[in-house]
């Protein structure tokens, strides 16, 4: 389309181009081109809303170009981020204090086949009562762990751990009986744990071998 026009501010003492910041949308310069048959019209900023022209010459093409970057006001990027904060503030605050209830917790799962699951895994060892204790005291010690239901005595303990950070909880119920010791693992909020009931319980097991 012709060699590119060289920059001038008016020609014949008509403005060309002007930037319209009514809507405060976009920050765009006055780039005023030389106006010739074929006149390219290139804002100086990445973005623009619209540009408005008064009174080019007749015959004159306009061609403008815009890589098309949007440019968002301030004021509404810190509405957006106060927002986004609030909303993960009352998401955290809602992960922590929503209500335990320990029956629903301290069970285990029909299908007690071992193996590792979407939202847990399933371990079974042999062990008797001795062995039982030891791996309830593991649990037990471990980081922002606490019991919510069972004891050493019925055979049947449900703790609940906690992760850094959001504080999710996820519940280990373990259990013990003629064939050995049942230990599941689960969380309590999405589909899956992404391993993390898994390796916790593979290492409660490492710890209780040595």
């Amino acid at each position: 389309m012709g060699t590119e026009p060289s920059r001038q501010e008016t020609t014949g003492g008509h403005p060309f181009v002007k930037s319209d910041m009514s809507n405060n949308i976009c920050q765009i310069r006055h780039v005023k081109l030389h106006i010739s048959p074929e006149t390219y019209v290139r804002p100086a900023s990445r973005c623009f809303k619209y540009i408005s022209y008064n009174n080019p010459p007749s015959g004159t093409r306009i061609a403008v170009v815009s890589t098309g970057r949007p440019h968002y006001p301030a004021g509404m990027l810190r509405k957006l981020l106060i927002l986004l904060s609030l909303i993960v503030i009352c998401f955290a605050a809602w992960v922590r204090l929503a209500p335990t209830d320990p029956a629903r917790w301290h069970v285990l799962p029909q299908d007690a086949a071992p193996g590792n699951r979407p939202g847990g895994a399933l371990r079974r060892i042999g062990g008797d009562t001795a062995t039982f204790a030891r791996l309830a005291a593991l649990i037990a010690d471990t980081p922002r762990t606490t019991r919510i239901a069972g004891d050493t005595a019925s055979g049947m303990i449900t703790f609940e751990t906690r992760s850094r950070g959001f504080a999710f909880p996820d519940y280990t119920t373990i259990r013990l009986d003629a064939d050995g010791i049942t230990l599941y693992g689960r969380l309590r909020y999405g589909l899956s744990d992404l391993g993390v009931n898994a390796a916790r319980i593979d290492g409660w097991l490492d710890a209780l071998a040595q």
